[in-house]
């Protein structure tokens, strides 16, 4: 038996390949796109329909509203009900998802590749030929209004939903949370859903994705037969342009008998198309995105302030906000956001070890296959190119550029994108034990804000 050597880290070798080809796209009617990238390996096939019908286009007051139409979708259809659409879907040996983020909403099937057609003629009666069952109306909007009750009293669901709001502001796009508030699902009604769905479930803009071992000619007939006389006027896209004045400085939600303290830290940040995205999200990972990360081992193994802490640049169609998230201990409230907001200021201001870019690129490129394990995962990353206007070839070489990302580009990337004069901070925690404290904190403008904390509703 040989001996193992414990003196040395193994090694973990060069990390598998992703080798992604360019997708291939087809104009096919009013303006509808079929984006199509057939790939080697298990005889299962997506299918998938992204629709520009994201939570950007919720109208003042109806946050929530994108979202639930399109988990109104697979309801009933094309006269099934949703028992007789699951039905159909258990013949077929096949899975639904639906989904909505803040720019799109997307419906998915994931079936043999036997079934590639029956599943594009079901995928078509969900999108285009839904009929919004009342009692299943009913049924999604009682079990969301019990989600958001519950979630009230999540502090860090809170502290996510208030810092967007305080840094973009309650009329921008990207200041309401997708899955709407209390008061804006109760406003909502079949009608509202009806409406909703007429204006933004039209063909232009949209994508039909395919992904999975298929002929590419297959899956154009297919659609040909299955959405023909699909049609509606052009629905331009939200403005999601940055707020003029987005907001700073600090604002604490006074939580009682809070022993926690709920942070998020953060700024504006860029586009997903922005030529910076490869090294911004490196030197995010260095920064925040890792258990080796500055911000963890600042917060976490120096001062045991935190079981964890993560750093994000969310990358959407706007600029999306880079935040900071933790919980930490209540007396460690103010040193805390000192501390966070040092370590912004310091890699804005560099320098940056050429070990912590080894870290963050060995991290990154050895992570990259699981995003393209599986057909799922690689239509994910269809479903980004579409969404976010990315070059049909933008996942080929995907870790080469990983790979090219010098110390100087971290440092020039820290330099240009971090801001730590603009730093603005949500505080959820006990408002008796840290406002004193927090009415001065040093790298965040004053005065100090307060909202009131909304405890769920009682029954």
């Amino acid at each position: 038996m040989s001996a193992v050597h414990r003196t040395s880290p193994p090694d973990l070798g060069r990390p598998p390949e992703v080798r992604l080809p360019p997708v291939t796209r087809r104009s096919m009617f009013e303006g509808l796109d079929l984006v199509t990238l057939p790939v080697p390996g298990p005889p299962l096939v997506v299918v998938e329909a992204v629709i520009d019908a994201g939570s950007v286009h919720d109208p003042p007051g109806t946050a929530g509203l994108a979202d639930l139409t399109a988990h109104l979708l697979p309801e009933g259809a094309a006269g099934l009900g949703m028992l007789e659409i699951a039905q159909r879907l258990a013949e077929l040996g096949g899975h639904l998802s639906v989904g909505t983020g803040h720019d799109a909403a997307w419906i998915r099937i994931v079936v043999l590749a036997s079934n590639l057609e029956p599943a594009v003629e079901l995928l078509a009666d969900l999108l285009v030929r839904p009929s919004f069952p009342a009692e299943e109306v009913e049924r999604l909007l009682a079990e969301r209004e019990i989600d958001l009750v519950r979630e009230r009293d999540d502090p860090g669901i809170v502290a996510s939903r208030t810092f967007a709001e305080e840094l973009y502001g309650v009329d921008h796009p990207y200041g309401q949370p997708t899955s709407g508030t209390l008061g804006s699902v109760r406003g909502l009604t079949r009608q509202t859903f009806q409406a909703f769905y007429r204006r933004r479930y039209v063909p232009a803009g949209g994508a039909l994705l395919a992904v999975g071992p298929f002929e590419p000619d297959r899956v154009h007939s297919a659609v040909e037969r299955a959405f023909t006389g699909w049609a509606g006027e052009i629905a331009p896209r939200a403005d999601v342009r940055p707020p003029e004045r987005p907001g700073r400085g600090v604002v604490l939600v006074d939580r009682p008998g809070s022993a926690q303290s709920e942070l998020r830290v953060g700024h504006l940040g860029v586009p997903r198309d922005h030529p910076d995205h490869v090294p911004l999200t490196a030197l995010d990972h260095l920064l925040g995105g890792s258990f080796h990360s500055r911000l963890n081992l600042n917060l976490r193994e120096r001062r045991g302030w935190t079981y964890g802490v993560r750093s994000r640049f969310s990358f959407r169609r706007g600029p999306g906000p880079f935040i900071v998230a933790t919980p930490v201990e209540g007396p460690a409230t103010r040193a805390a956001l000192e501390e966070i907001a040092g370590e912004i200021a310091r890699t804005a201001a560099g320098p940056i070890q050429s070990e912590e870019r080894e870290l963050a690129v060995n991290g990154i490129t050895r992570s990259l296959p699981r995003l393209f394990e599986t057909p799922a995962r690689i239509a994910e990353r269809v479903r980004e190119i579409v969404v976010y206007d990315l070059p049909d070839d933008h996942f080929a070489g995907y870790q080469d550029r990983f790979r090219a990302v010098t110390v100087e580009d971290l440092e020039r990337t820290a330099a240009e994108h971090l801001h730590p004069e603009r730093l603005m901070a949500v505080v959820v925690g006990d408002g008796e034990a840290v406002a004193d404290e927090l009415a001065e904190v040093e790298g965040f403008e004053t005065p100090l804000r307060h909202r009131a904390w909304k405890p769920p509703e009682p029954g």
